[in-house]
């Protein structure tokens, strides 16, 4: 593949690559990643690409944004070397059979509630891994289960990849960017930021001396609770490698949460110990 072959010439030539996957739809979160790779490389890559195998049967494949002309001006004007746009049917040809199977820790928060979704993204990062050659590869901390699957794949399979995670960026208001929330009406993207401070809320009480996971996930689904119209799928305290539960939290530890706003998804988390955002 054409792809494949600039990024084996770069490598000769001494180029070290920075990858960022992504699947359109982008904003300044997306930015952020772009810029730590353009400062750490000679060369970015950009990858968009809605991947099928992540979505489950009911949900929203068909409707998720892709404004491609739009992604790829903001992309050119950020410097990029390549955007890396391939059809499906070059990713997942008819003869296609392989897919990576991540293990249990995929069957915890995200992949509870969505089954085979990270069968899915790992089978596609390991094709565009092969396919972009980076030296390091750059996911946001908001998708944090997504980040510590990554990771262990590369060191399942001995890859030479630095995986790299970049803090959230967030809306003056707390929400973390996310392509999703153009699914938001106003008064739902008014409510969507309660779930930054209940997230807020746990870290205060853990700044305040409190380690006790059930006590933080309660002062979190307390505030969550004054918002009617959002259910909560998940809110769990975990250890940031293994997604345990903690017998007591400690610095590190994550606070991962999602809830549904009407008929949008949204997930976000927050890092005990790290400057309070």
């Amino acid at each position: 593949m054409a792809m494949q072959e600039q990024a084996i010439a770069w490598r000769r030539a001494g180029e070290e690559l920075g990858f960022v996957p992504t699947m359109g739809a982008l904003h300044a979160g997306h930015d952020a990643l772009v810029e730590r790779a353009r400062r750490e490389n000679q060369r970015v890559v950009v990858s968009i690409f809605v991947n099928p195998r992540q979505f489950g049967p009911a949900e929203d494949l068909s409707r998720y944004p892709r404004p491609f002309d739009a992604d790829r001006a903001r992309l050119e004007a950020l410097g990029v070397d390549a955007i890396f746009h391939p059809p499906v049917e070059q990713i997942y040809p008819p003869a296609f059979k392989t897919t990576v199977e991540p293990g249990p820790l995929a069957k915890v928060l995200e992949g509870e509630i969505r089954p085979g979704h990270f069968a899915g993204v790992l089978t596609v990062v390991l094709k565009l891994f092969n396919l972009t050659q980076p030296k390091r590869a750059y996911f946001g901390q908001k998708d944090f289960q997504q980040v510590v699957l990554v990771r262990q794949l590369v060191r399942d399979f001995g890859l030479p990849i630095r995986i790299v995670t970049v803090p959230t960026i967030r809306e003056p208001d707390g929400l973390a960017m996310s392509s999703r929330n153009a699914y938001l009406d106003p008064e739902q993207r008014r409510l969507a930021a309660t779930i930054h401070r209940a997230l807020l809320t746990a870290v205060d009480r853990f700044q305040a001396g409190e380690s006790d996971p059930s006590a933080l996930e309660g002062a979190a689904h307390a505030v969550l609770q004054t918002v009617p119209e959002m259910a909560v799928q998940y809110l769990s305290v975990v250890e940031e490698t293994t997604l345990r539960p903690p017998a007591h939290v400690q610095r590190g530890n994550v606070l991962a949460v999602a809830v549904k706003l009407g008929s949008t998804r949204l997930i976000d988390n927050v890092v005990f110990g790290a400057e309070r955002v």
